[in-house]
């Protein structure tokens, strides 16, 4: 299942942990899951279970500062009009987004965090 949108999200706010991100401009996220059977190897898991969710990709928010550093490790929650939550993630890179009718904003690129990080 991909949540992948290239337009604006008005009315989502995402935060990341207990930092607010602001308003959302752009989604670019794609989440999915590792069947539980691809991890076992003495196959006493049948019919495609689904295990480890996955997410990755970046989104764009409105303000001209980053809220996060890269490496930051937090929930990746999406409210407001889009409600989704994609579970423990890791911010991979912090950068100038898209700007949105002359007004700055900042992209986050996420990742699924690794447990035992």
């Amino acid at each position: 299942m991909a949540s992948t949108s290239s337009v604006s999200a008005q009315g989502a706010v995402a935060t990341h942990g207990s930092t607010a991100l602001n308003r959302v401009t752009n989604i670019s996220l794609t989440d999915g899951a590792i069947d539980l059977d691809d991890t076992d190897l003495s196959h006493t898991r049948e019919n495609h279970q689904t295990g480890i969710a996955t997410v990755s990709g970046s989104i764009d928010c409105l303000g001209p500062t980053a809220q996060l550093a890269v490496g930051a490790i937090g929930t990746l929650t999406l409210s407001g009009t889009i409600t989704k939550a994609y579970g423990s993630t890791i911010v991979l890179d912090v950068g100038a987004g898209a700007p949105v009718k002359g007004q700055y904003t900042v992209r986050y690129t996420f990742a699924s965090e690794a447990e035992a990080t």
